[in-house]
């Protein structure tokens, strides 16, 4: 069986910056919102990935799937940007992350 993961998803339509900031601010915000998920986590795993959609409608809408279905996600919405939803974070085991598994890894399209 897979090791779970702590997921990050971000936008694909904020600059390329912005995405990789918004990913920490989430995953930040998930260790304090779950601390003793943080600690299974860093006991079973250690491993993190990021991934994207394209804009904040598709994030929001992931959020909830992934909080009716899976488990608890964390929103983070940017103050600079008049609080849009920029990324999200949750503790994914493999049943979520096979669900996801369509969405692209975050800031992929700058490797071609």
């Amino acid at each position: 069986m897979s090791e779970p993961k702590l997921v990050t998803v971000t936008r694909r339509d904020l600059k390329p910056s912005y995405q990789l900031v918004q990913t920490l601010h989430a995953g930040l915000q998930y260790s304090i919102d779950n601390i003793r998920t943080m600690f299974e986590w860093d006991d079973d795993s250690k491993s993190v990935v990021s991934l994207s959609v394209n804009n904040e409608q598709e994030l929001v809408d992931l959020a909830q799937y992934i909080g009716d279905n899976f488990t608890y996600v964390s929103i983070f919405k940017e103050p600079d940007l008049k609080n849009q939803v920029t990324a999200i974070a949750f503790y994914a085991k493999e049943e979520c992350r096979q669900a996801l598994q369509h969405l692209p890894l975050a800031l992929k399209e700058l490797s071609k």
